[in-house]
């Protein structure tokens, strides 16, 4: 493992009783909006923190300094979300906060919510830094589990299916 890996799983390393807790709590964050967002200084972000902080250490060892907060997103039925990059072209320039000016997102946190048997669908699909499709059974039967994280860096093209 190394630099050029594309991700670290934590398999259902939340419990289902926080995981709901969450989604009941980020409807007032979202409201009825399909995404809403925590501020850095919210209890999630130093949660979702502390994977990135350990999958970083184990591959990466990117200097990363501050968290931008978490994103919740909801998808009704046949939603999804594009093939994209969490990274930036540039570091955050003088219309950001001051804590992010001069600084690039380097690494993102995505962790499932849901559980499965309530939902088809809404994988999500990353792209190794080769920009060939990862399939792999196991992997997306892992990503599928409620309370599954994984870290992966901000350059990594990923999707949601519908």
């Amino acid at each position: 493992m190394g630099r050029y890996t594309a991700f670290r799983i934590f398999p259902a390393a939340l419990p289902k009783y926080l995981c709901d807790g969450i989604v009941q709590d980020a409807t007032g964050v979202a409201g009825k909006a399909a995404a809403g967002f925590w501020p850095a200084d919210h209890w999630l972000s130093g949660l979702l923190w502390h994977f990135a902080v350990l999958a970083n250490k184990d591959l990466w060892r990117y200097n990363v300094s501050t968290s931008q907060g978490v994103q919740f997103a909801t998808y009704e039925t046949k939603g999804f979300y594009d093939w994209h990059k969490d990274e930036l072209d540039e570091p955050f320039g003088e219309g950001a906060p001051e804590p992010w000016r001069g600084l690039a997102r380097k690494l993102s946190v995505s962790a499932n919510l849901s559980d499965p048997a309530d939902y088809e669908g809404g994988e999500l699909l990353m792209k190794d830094t080769s920009g060939n499709t990862i399939q792999n059974r196991e992997l997306a039967a892992q990503l599928g589990q409620q309370g599954t994280v994984v870290v992966f860096p901000s350059y990594i093209l990923h999707a949601v299916r519908p």
